[in-house]
């Protein structure tokens, strides 16, 4: 298996997943003229994670790029939530991103947010835990 690096929301993305991405974008439907997939389109990603403020991408070069429904569709790097969550999302629209979510090491700890679900109960609705990236885990606290 090979190790994806996530650095400041960028990833050295493996050829054969560069290829299913822009395959994918390619595939996404054209309409309507707003929305995530006419994001992905627009900035040949692919849509992660969506929400009533705008959309996370996953591009080709191996960028996450967030883009805000108010701010005219304008994309920047991805800063409101932890790359992992986007990565966790996205996985569940295409399957096959899910090799690139880290493994837990052996000595990872349950998540105390969460208890290891990867997503909290709020406001009456299931939302990514931004505590451990969506993955239920973390990194052990030496000391």
């Amino acid at each position: 298996m090979q190790l994806i690096q996530l650095l400041d929301c960028q990833m050295n993305l493996p050829p054969h997943i560069v290829a299913r991405i822009r395959d994918a974008v390619a595939s996404l439907p054209s309409q309507p003229k707003r929305g995530p997939d006419s994001a992905g389109k627009q900035y040949g990603g692919i849509p992660l994670l969506a929400d009533m403020g705008g959309v996370s991408l996953l591009v080709p070069d191996g960028r996450i790029l967030e883009v805000t429904w108010d701010s005219g569709t304008l994309a920047q790097p991805l800063s409101s939530y932890p790359e992992t969550v986007a990565i966790v999302a996205g996985a569940q629209r295409y399957p096959w991103l899910s090799e690139l979510i880290p493994a837990r090491p052996e000595d990872a700890v349950v998540c105390s947010v969460c208890s290891g679900s990867g997503k909290i109960l709020k406001s009456g609705g299931r939302f990514f835990c931004g505590a451990c990236g969506a993955l239920g885990w973390r990194e052990p606290v030496d000391g």
